[in-house]
């Protein structure tokens, strides 16, 4: 760690008169509501004010773990990956890696990433969506200029078998989404006019990201996706082909919740 850049900046000026605002840095210091609070900043100052309306505040005791540490329930998110060994997905082989945008949700996220990578149909998948500890929902008691990480991930368990043979609906079934899209970065204002994007530049590999975007005039939800090439055009297939299901089948949402071990 002490050998790492903890934050990078960087500022590209295009022959269009925009410029591009990029910033890398170390997640151990912040996660994405609390990096917003950066560039909102530098706004503010490049608007005329003298010192951010915002000031940070570094305060990680409400989230310290209970002393001593003690794990009171299972916790899927940790476990180790897939086992890629039957060679269902190169993940060592990195030129092999393309990049894509969508625009759709985690449900036919997770059914499609399932069917495109082959995983043998008796092994457990999961998908993990990032819950932020910010907000009037979590007893947490955050100060407002709090920047550091205060999100978890927990996971959704199934088995390949059944998520690839079942109805939509069944996915669906095992998943209480977090709207990330609200994370702030759109919203800086560097006095030279509206954003035109604001988000990861790509995705990782098998993590994608909410990115708030319009599309010409239209509001949606942009997802860039990171698989192999042959994972891809199986991926692109089956996202063609689940949103051409029915209403009926969409909505066949099962009886039995599956309830978080979080």
């Amino acid at each position: 760690m002490s050998d790492m850049i903890l934050l990078r900046l960087f500022v590209t000026r295009l022959t269009c008169g925009g410029f591009m605002l990029t910033l890398r840095l170390t997640h151990t210091m912040c996660d994405a509501p609390g990096l917003h609070l950066f560039p909102n900043a530098i706004a503010e100052m490049a608007t005329g004010a003298h010192a951010p309306s915002i000031l940070p505040v570094w305060e990680r005791k409400p989230l310290f773990a209970r002393d001593p540490p003690g794990i009171t329930c299972a916790h899927h998110e940790y476990e180790d990956v897939i086992d890629h060994s039957d060679g269902s997905y190169a993940s060592s082989n990195q030129s092999n890696m393309v990049q894509r945008f969508f625009y759709f949700g985690a449900k036919e996220m997770r059914k499609c990433h399932t069917l495109a990578l082959k995983i043998n149909p008796k092994q457990a998948v999961r998908i993990s969506c990032i819950v932020n500890a910010r907000g009037k929902h979590h007893d947490v008691h955050l100060p407002l200029g709090y920047y550091s990480n205060a999100f978890a991930f927990p996971a959704a368990v199934s088995m390949e078998e059944l998520l690839r043979k079942n109805p939509l609906g069944y996915a669906l079934d095992y998943l209480i989404v977090s709207d990330t899209t609200r994370a702030g970065f759109g919203d800086a204002n560097f006095g030279w006019g509206q954003l035109v994007f604001a988000g990861p530049s790509k995705a990782l590999d098998l993590i994608s990201f909410y990115v708030q975007h319009k599309n010409n005039t239209e509001d949606g939800i942009l997802v860039p996706i990171c698989l192999p090439f042959s994972a891809m055009e199986r991926f692109q297939q089956e996202l063609e082909r689940i949103t051409l299901e029915s209403k009926e089948d969409i909505c066949n949402l099962r009886s039995t919740r599956i309830t978080s071990m979080m």
